[in-house]
């Protein structure tokens, strides 16, 4: 008799636990979907065949595949630069790049130290301002190009190789000015920190005996 008791005891309750694990409601079960009609919650979104929980724990947490926004406190390029390392504050301004406009008036950014390449045809002809600037370094190798460079009270190097480039170059307060000019380069119209300074050729040369070029 003991015998019989146990084993409808051992069956009833084999009965319960079946019954128990057939009843378990799995909520990833409930929250399985194919569209959006099947996400019952306001705000919720079939996606990855899951409906999206707008107001569950982790809702606001972004997915892993999300792209994050770009950090508005980093730093940038001035806009007058094709490219830059805002690091050490240098400008680089290309007029090969299709990002500036050089038969503009070129600006280098105040406090920078700007290198400027006018390499095409007739660019930087409405002007060259590195008067706010750090220092500058020009290249005038296309053919007539360069006119009106003003330079700042930093050092500023103006290197004329193009077919009558450089027309009026004013060195003005540069601490330490040299205006290079070769080939058929024009350099018409220097103004060099003092006539000590100037050279043959119509540039100036800070390298000259008795030429001020005394830079902090």
């Amino acid at each position: 008799m003991t015998r019989v008791v146990a084993a409808w005891l051992a069956t009833l309750a084999f009965a319960v636990l079946t019954a128990g694990s057939c009843s378990i409601h799995h909520r990833s079960d409930a929250l399985a979907c194919t569209n959006n009609r099947d996400c019952t919650e306001p705000g919720s979104k079939c996606e990855d065949g899951v409906c999206t929980q707008p107001n569950g724990p982790g809702a606001d947490a972004p997915r892993p595949d999300a792209k994050l926004p770009p950090d508005a406190s980093a730093p940038v390029c001035p806009p007058e630069c094709t490219s830059c390392n805002v690091n050490t504050m240098r400008c680089e301004i290309d007029c090969a790049s299709p990002s500036v406009d050089c038969t503009k008036r070129i600006t280098c950014p105040t406090g920078w130290d700007c290198d400027i390449a006018c390499s095409g045809n007739q660019q930087c002809r409405a002007g060259v301002d590195c008067q706010k600037s750090r220092s500058c370094n020009v290249t005038c190798s296309g053919t007539a190009s360069c006119r009106n460079v003003g330079c700042g009270p930093g050092p500023c190097n103006v290197q004329c190789t193009g077919q009558d480039a450089c027309r009026t170059v004013a060195c003005g307060p540069s601490c330490r000015c040299d205006v290079g000019c070769s080939g058929a380069a024009r350099c018409e119209n220097v103004s060099c920190p003092d006539f000590l300074c100037g050279t043959f050729e119509g540039g100036c040369s800070s390298q000259f005996f008795g030429c001020s070029s005394q830079c902090p």
